[in-house]
């Protein structure tokens, strides 16, 4: 049921979403977002989870949509799933796209990742990565949180140091 919701919405507008779910589009992300937040630990169907949500935070003209995610806790949501080990490469993929997505929509966005210590549960989650597909979209996510960030950047780049000379596991 996903698979197709993601199929079928993945480029529609903001106001798309609303007429198509006749102004309850706010609601599925929400339920959508409760349905992560129950099932992400036991890793069940979470990149396509992830890819739902997504499909409101990448519309066009949705930025309520992004606002309503941040303020039910779907950063700090998307940051714990990347912090636990039973996930696949593609659901950490997935929530590195997502994060990325919305670091990328403004600063305080990107000032609440810090304030969570996104960067952090980012590198933490590195050691359970696998390709080279994850550990870039671990890249692209870490300078986004950065740029125009002047506030977290030296605590950034000191983790990033730090984590620099971790032994390798």
């Amino acid at each position: 049921m996903l698979e197709e919701f993601v199929r079928e919405h993945r480029y529609k507008t903001g106001p798309e979403l609303e007429k198509m779910y006749g102004n309850s589009a706010s609601l599925l992300l929400t339920r959508m977002t409760s349905m992560l937040r129950v099932t992400y630990e036991i890793g069940f169907a979470v990149a396509i989870q992830l890819e739902a949500i997504l499909v409101f935070m990448n519309a066009s003209a949705g930025t309520q949509f992004v606002a309503e995610f941040v303020e039910v806790g779907g950063i700090e949501l998307v940051l714990d799933c990347l912090q636990q080990p039973a996930l696949t490469d593609s659901d950490r993929l997935s929530a590195l796209r997502l994060l990325t997505v919305v670091s990328n929509l403004a600063r305080s966005y990107r000032e609440l990742f810090c304030a969570q210590e996104g960067v952090s549960c980012v590198l933490k989650g590195l050691q359970f990565c696998k390709s080279n597909d994850t550990l870039n979209a671990s890249r692209v996510l870490v300078l986004s949180v950065m740029a125009a960030n002047s506030q977290h950047l030296e605590p950034t780049l000191m983790q990033l140091t730090e984590h620099l000379y971790l032994p390798n596991p």
